[in-house]
């Protein structure tokens, strides 16, 4: 997932309204598809390996939007997220899909369920039969099945009291399995591999201007990644774009071994000499891998079936062949980069802002409180409007902001703002650290999956930023970032927190229970894991990240850098993307993206050479040339 940055101006009082009628048929700009064309292509990528999906990334273009199509009501293709390859490319021509690395999409465990639940000490319930002797013991486990005995995991004990069986005790359950111990946690076998490995890297691009702005693992472990091209010879991975003439917006599939499946061009606007007049934001993987787009137009240009349309926000939605199953225009003047979130439901959620009269999402124009406005909207997994509202962000500095889906249906958006916000629904922030309507806050909303808003939390903030949010198993909220190492910047309920870099675990109230920071580094992305894993990326230029990992670099040239943390906030991994030894600049990483298959995904542009170990990449021209490795998590 992408975050967004956008910059603030004056300060302001915050208001909030919006509409939230939903509606269900005739949206604006939305059009159906039946069928699309799907370019196929070989690749040249490096290394393989497998994956599966959840994102976050960082700060992009700005937008703008002004008019309007209207359609009849879209119909969303779904189709399975596999594929069959040909022998020769690792193509497959008909669908596009490329699976010539045999992923194994079941889970790694060296037991065998069917012979652990005869143990002694493997019983699907924690109970025994009624009636018991007084006194007596029983062993119990009522963990998954099939791990009872493995790694860490053991029975307990259930004594017999008033001839009934009590409760298992003493039994150890499957938790994370922590890089900093030896032992299998997570009971399946094998111990964590910890080790960051880069498996390939994707060059994109051509001669100058490519970036890429997001990605998202498939199911299957294939990548989806989003972004713009303005080069007249951009090399996909054996497909060639020419965007010399018009700046496009991009998408396209990778295998999970890196190689091209097919790549599609959206949003086209003739370049009065801009570098990215359109592009594609942010993606999402639905529960049919389908990848679900949001992307701006900043002058007029083409969409795909609606043709002509005024500067705005699209969204759209492509099967995992690449077929173009619907895409739906916002026209606006004033509206600014989105992101995107699909739920447990397939709903899908916007996040984004906008200036001046607000654009209509499909429930009437939002309205123009501010400065800065932001708002988010939902939409049916066919594109047709929901709901949408509009708040206030007042100005006056940086803001990022990002959506994230929540186990359960619901959905979380967050950001920095200036002062107080209002929601118009809801309950009254809690904790509010920042009731002072002059301070710079971070806001952390929660909705449920009704789309009404369940917890509003927020905390006092100067020159930060909320990268990357996420809810962790048994109710805690991880949020990590951008901070200041000047001053003590961000307070979540455990005093000032003083850091270039920061994660935090927040408990089921809102308040810190946990922190990591470190210094001399800057992070551009961060992303949480449904684990309650964290991965954080950005640039450093100074001292090392943890001893003996990071070395700093000579003469203070620029890194880029990976790091992973596990749920306790304990570093896990870190790898290095070093660029050439003259070059002043790094690799921008502009996103992260977490594989449930243990992989993770980073991308950007760099605009001379990077090495991230074996895998070495560099742009023509030393221009701006789009990136992705994918490591081993």
């Amino acid at each position: 997932m992408r975050v967004l940055g956008a910059a603030l101006l004056l300060i302001s009082p915050a208001a909030c309204s919006g509409d939230d009628t939903p509606t269900t048929a005739g949206d604006p700009g939305t059009t159906a598809l039946s069928t699309a064309d799907a370019s196929t292509a070989s690749s040249s990528s490096t290394s393989s390996s497998s994956s599966s999906s959840s994102s976050s990334s960082t700060a992009g273009p700005d937008t703008t939007p002004t008019s309007n199509n209207d359609t009849s009501d879209p119909t969303t293709l779904s189709t399975d997220d596999t594929s069959t390859v040909s022998s020769t490319s690792g193509i497959d021509t008909t669908s596009g899909i490329d699976t010539t690395s045999g992923i194994d999409t079941t889970s790694s465990t060296s037991s065998d369920p069917s012979s652990a639940s005869t143990s002694s000490s493997d019983t699907s319930a924690s109970t025994g039969e009624p009636g018991c002797m007084e006194g007596s013991k029983q062993p119990c486990y009522t963990g998954p099945e099939g791990t009872a005995d493995v790694g860490s995991c053991a029975a307990g004990v259930s004594t017999c009291v008033g001839g009934e069986p009590s409760a298992c005790l003493g039994e150890v359950l499957p938790g994370y399995d922590l890089c900093a111990t030896k032992a299998d946690e997570d009971c399946d076998g094998s111990n964590a591999l910890c080790s960051g490995k880069p498996l390939w890297g994707l060059n994109i691009g051509g001669n100058i201007y490519d970036y890429v702005y997001s990605g998202a693992w498939t199911q299957n472990g294939g990548l989806y990644t989003v972004g713009s091209s303005n080069s007249f010879n951009a090399d996909f991975g054996g497909v060639i774009i020419d965007a010399s003439k018009d700046g496009v917006a991009f998408v396209a599939r990778h295998g999970s071994d890196g190689k091209l499946a097919w790549v599609k061009t959206l949003a086209a606007i003739p370049k009065p000499g801009l570098t990215n007049p359109a592009a594609v934001d942010d993606v999402a993987v639905d529960s049919a891998g389908r990848a679900l787009v949001v992307g701006h137009m900043t002058l007029p240009g083409t969409l795909p079936t609606l043709g002509a349309v005024n500067p705005g926000t699209f969204i759209a939605a492509f099967t995992s062949d690449g077929a173009l199953a619907w895409i739906k225009h916002f026209p606006h003047a004033g509206i600014r980069g989105a992101q995107i979130a699909v739920l447990d439901d397939d709903r899908i959620v916007l996040h984004g802002a906008y200036t001046s009269s607000g654009p209509d999402m499909g429930g009437g124009p939002l309205p123009d409180l501010n400065t800065r406005n932001y708002y988010y909207a939902v939409f049916t997994a066919q594109g047709q409007h929901v709901k949408s509202r509009a708040y206030s962000g007042g100005s006056g500095m940086t803001d990022y902001y990002t959506v994230e889906r929540l186990p359960g249906g619901g959905f979380v958006i967050a950001g920095g703002r200036d002062g107080l916000i209002d929601l118009g629904e809801g309950p009254a922030p809690d904790p509010n650290l920042s009731p002072d309507p002059n301070l710079s806050t971070l806001h952390i909303i929660h909705f449920d999956g009704a789309n009404a808003v369940k917890k509003h939390w927020r905390y006092p903030a100067v020159a930060f930023h909320g990268l990357g949010v996420g809810a962790v198993p048994g109710g805690d909220f991880i949020v990590a970032g951008r901070g200041n190492p000047y001053l003590p910047a961000l307070n979540f309920g455990a005093g000032g927190l003083q850091a270039s870099t920061y994660a935090v675990r927040l408990g089921p109230n809102g308040i810190e229970k946990a922190r990591w920071t470190m210094n001399s580094a800057t992070a551009f992305t961060a992303a949480v894991a449904p684990d309650g894993s964290v991965a954080l990326a950005g640039t450093y230029n100074q001292l090392d990240l943890l001893p003996g990992e990071m070395p700093a670099p000579p003469n203070n040239k620029p890194r880029t850098y990976v790091i992973t943390l596990d749920p306790t906030l304990a570093p896990r991994w870190t790898r290095i993307g070093y660029t050439d030894p003259v070059w002043l600049s790094a690799a921008n990483p502009y996103f992260l993206a977490h594989g449930s298959a243990g992989r993770v995904a980073v991308g950007g542009e760099y605009s001379y050479r990077i090495t991230f170990d074996q895998i070495f990449m560099e742009s023509p021209n030393k221009a701006p040339h789009g990136w992705v490795v994918a490591l081993e998590q």
